[in-house]
């Protein structure tokens, strides 16, 4: 692994039964073992929520009553730490209760999850429950491995706009929604595990009415308040199926938010407490201490192996978490410690991994610019001591050693073939270039450079794209190894009519094997923004063949295919979407609207799928336009107007503008 060439990493060759005593408790069930048998469970995790900034933790600004409530009526775990600030590892962790070296899946879209790890939706499955989940964003795609043991894994977020290329989230509103529909809708009497995910703090941060007025100066409080109430509605949703007194609720968090910490704004890049610790609540009417506040320090691979204790359901060897059980009935988790890590900085910055231990005192983090911090002294984390206390970083090395050395290995995306790397280089606008080289270096030290890119990113996002140009540029001149900034790169010279010099990016990118996933779409459509469909197809054909479970690949083509007319072609490959994501919004109407048009169109189809699509999106009125656009093109041009006069008539829009309207209004007649 090329990040970590100037680190003293060294593996072992088998797996040390040791891992699994980084919690140095006994693995034995506690007094509360079995107590929930039969129970349902439902798992709430909510993306980039801080630890404190809730009511209940004491921040006063907080408008969180709904989690206020469930912290008065539930249990309080005061010092929970993610296994990852990154959320797919982290969201493995918890399903698994292995820390990311021991699942594989270390980071986000180029791993997955194995086949082979037990979870706890598998676990659970084998032990009767039914199962479902509903996720709120592209990271946590069932393609990630994320789905296994689910009976039902709903990732279907994106909404429809003809110009849209890369993925987006679903409010938690929405999430909420379906959530409950499943609930309401559920017709046998087994116990069911319901993993609900909320991605809404993550940034940008973006509240939607009336919470973006009430808290524009506070965004992601903002975020936070929505989303608590979202989850109220989801509890509502929960008694009023009658499953309320009778169902284990859990709320966590993937990681925090920097906020500035360390100079960190947001996450991903180093192990700090404001990234690393997460709420984590747990109620069971009658069963589990209402106002129970649990101190000490415990790790959220803690959360299934708990979650089956209470079960009475046996837990999978191989875990590197045990149950904290025994902690709520004594309230406090006493002699326990906390592996993290993030691999974040080396696959998308070219940068150095950091792995690291902490215990309730101190925390430690392994990497070129090695860090200890006194938490009792120093919570902020402002003074390094690994020179003047070495005996505590190397016992807390031990444990990042032992970790690691266990490591399986992480589960990538599938290679290229020759032929296909091959059909790459053969494109008309690919030139060859040596791939750039990663520096290894120490996230801390490229703080200065990441918070530039953060703001290059806001200018090339305005449209500045000549100005976002340049200052990439000078970015990469003193880092050119940053495989996201050489992205950003590549598109804002194209955008900036520098066409022939921001492919020669891509295929730097390309060269260092990074055109996969996100990257290869964004490839391929800056290769139809210079003017090169044909690239553009090759590019997206290969990727449907070398990531066929992606739903996006296909369906990016089929937008190409269509803007050039080709309504048939592109008709096939928006079915080849449907068929990889039957409920997938964005391809419901794009595939409604390909079969509206053309010689043989299918009129009846296309009104039941844009029907489909805008029962789902009830939060997004995107559906409603481009249903209005298939009504017209099916003949029924009189309902389509009707549609338009009642969105132009509307006092808030969702994800369209009034000139949108009006544009379609105009084309319609």
């Amino acid at each position: 692994m090329h990040a970590m060439s100037r680190l003293p990493w060294s593996f072992v060759s088998v797996r040390i039964a040791a891992v699994a005593g980084l919690t140095l408790v006994s693995c034995a069930r506690g007094p509360d073992s079995g107590s929930l048998a039969g129970w349902n469970v439902l798992l709430i995790t909510v993306d980039t929520l801080r630890a404190d900034r809730l009511g209940f933790a004491g921040y006063e600004p907080a408008e969180t009553p709904i989690l206020d409530a469930f912290a008065g009526d539930g249990v309080v775990f005061e010092n929970a730490i993610s296994s990852a600030p990154v959320t797919l590892p982290s969201h493995a962790s918890l399903m698994t209760g292995r820390y990311p070296p021991g699942h594989g899946a270390l980071d986000n879209a180029y791993y997955s999850l194995p086949d082979d790890v037990p979870t706890l939706a598998t676990v659970l499955r084998t032990a009767g429950y039914e199962t479902a989940a509903i996720v709120g964003a592209y990271v946590l795609h069932g393609q990630f491995g994320l789905d296994a043991g689910f009976d039902r894994y709903d990732d279907f977020f994106r909404q429809p706009r003809p110009d849209e290329w890369e993925p987006r989230e679903r409010r938690a509103g929405e999430v909420s929604a379906r959530a409950g529909e499943w609930l309401a809708g559920r017709k046998n009497d087994r116990p069911f595990f319901l993993w609900v995910h909320m991605f809404d703090p993550h940034s940008p941060y973006d509240p939607p009415p009336p919470f973006n007025s009430r808290f524009a100066a506070r965004p992601y409080d903002g975020e936070i308040a929505y989303t608590d109430r979202a989850i109220g509605t989801l509890l509502e949703s929960l008694d009023g199926a009658g499953f309320g007194d009778r169902t284990m609720v859990v709320v966590t968090a993937d990681h925090g938010e920097g906020f500035g910490d360390g100079g960190e704004k947001t996450h991903g890049l180093l192990l700090r407490t404001s990234t690393l610790r997460v709420p984590l609540l747990l109620r069971a009417p009658g069963v589990l201490p209402a106002g129970r506040r649990v101190e000490g320090l415990v790790s959220t691979v803690d959360l299934m192996p708990t979650v089956l204790d209470l079960l009475g359901v046996d837990t999978p060897t191989g875990v590197d978490g045990s149950s904290i059980a025994g902690a709520i009935r004594t309230g406090r988790a006493e002699g326990r410690r906390a592996y993290s890590e993030t691999r974040l900085p080396a696959n998308i910055f070219g940068w150095s991994m950091l792995a690291g231990s902490r215990n309730d005192r101190w925390a430690w983090v392994r990497g070129p610019i090695p860090e200890l911090y006194d938490l009792d002294s120093d919570p902020g984390q402002t003074r390094s001591l690994h020179a003047e206390r070495p005996e505590k970083a190397s016992d807390l090395d031990r444990d990042v050693e032992r970790v690691l050395g266990a490591s399986r290995g992480g589960t990538t995306a599938r290679a290229l073939s020759s032929e296909e790397v091959d059909a790459l280089r053969a494109l008309g606008y690919a030139y060859g270039s040596e791939a750039p080289k990663p520096s290894g270096a120490d996230p801390k030290e490229r703080l200065p450079l990441w918070n530039r890119f953060d703001g290059l990113r806001d200018v090339f996002e305005a449209g500045r794209y000549a100005e976002a140009a340049i200052g990439l540029e000078e970015l990469l001149n003193e880092d050119p190894g940053n495989y996201e900034a050489r992205t950003l790169l590549g598109r804002a010279l194209v955008r900036a009519g520098r066409v022939e010099e921001g492919l020669r990016e891509f295929q730097a990118l390309l060269e260092a094997g990074r055109a996969r996933g996100r990257t290869g779409a964004i490839f391929a459509h800056a290769l139809t923004d210079a003017g090169h469909p044909e690239e553009a197809e090759t590019l997206l054909r290969v990727l449907c063949r070398s990531e066929p479970e992606d739903v996006d690949h296909p369906f990016n083509l089929g937008v190409l295919l269509l803007k050039q007319g080709r309504w048939k072609e592109a008709r096939a490959a928006y079915e080849e979407a449907h068929r990889l994501g039957p409920e997938a919004i964005h391809v419901l109407a794009h595939l409604s609207i390909s079969l509206s048009v053309g010689a043989d169109p299918d009129s009846a189809r296309a009104v039941d799928l844009i029907d489909r699509a805008v029962e789902l999106a009830r939060e997004d009125d995107r559906p409603l336009l481009a249903k209005a656009k298939v009504l017209s093109n099916v003949g029924r041009t009189e309902d389509a107007r009707s549609l338009l006069r009642e969105l132009a008539a509307r006092r808030t829009l969702h994800g369209v503008t009034k000139k949108e309207v009006a544009k379609v209004m105009r084309e319609i007649g």
